[in-house]
């Protein structure tokens, strides 16, 4: 398998960890595009979007949740509950606030260090900051309340938060 993939992007970090907890970061190469437009990507991605994975038969699978899905299946399951388990939601669910949490610090990020200061909007900036915070305020919750799991037993959900 290839992971073709940036060194920055919350979401290539997502499948790295999900790779190195199921063992299987030996059996990935790694072509990395530094920057955007990823170039390297858009044969197998249209969305020219990282992290995109090349299986060994050269079926590309995009998107961070379908990469870490796959994985996890190759692996045996380890990281993502099967249904019956009643696990599966709530581990799905805090990798999709996780996931939000990430996009939404990215957007900021962009809003107030990439994009000229005179095309700033200020409400894009605030409205992204809160989501962030309000993600992070429930995730404490949940530590708090014993919800979130430790390193023996990481799920997708706490990788995403990574």
């Amino acid at each position: 398998m290839k992971l073709i993939r940036n060194n920055t992007s919350p979401f290539v970090r997502k499948v790295l960890i999900t790779a190195h907890e199921l063992n299987l970061l030996p059996q990935i190469t790694q072509q990395i595009e530094a920057v955007p437009p990823f170039t390297g990507v858009t044969p197998h991605n249209p969305l020219s979007k990282v992290p995109t994975l090349l299986l060994n038969n050269d079926t590309p699978l995009y998107d961070s949740k379908v990469i870490c899905e796959y994985l996890n299946e190759l692996a045996g399951g380890r990281l993502i509950p099967d249904v019956k388990s009643g696990k599966r939601w709530e581990v799905l669910r805090r990798q999709a606030l996780a996931d939000g949490l990430a996009e939404a610090a990215v957007m900021t990020f962009v809003e107030t260090r990439v994009r000229p200061p005179h095309l700033r909007w200020d409400a894009t900036i605030a409205s992204q900051w809160r989501k962030v915070t309000l993600a992070l305020d429930r995730f404490e919750e949940e530590a708090r309340e014993g919800g979130l799991a430790g390193p023996e037993s990481m799920t997708v959900g706490e990788i995403a938060l990574v």
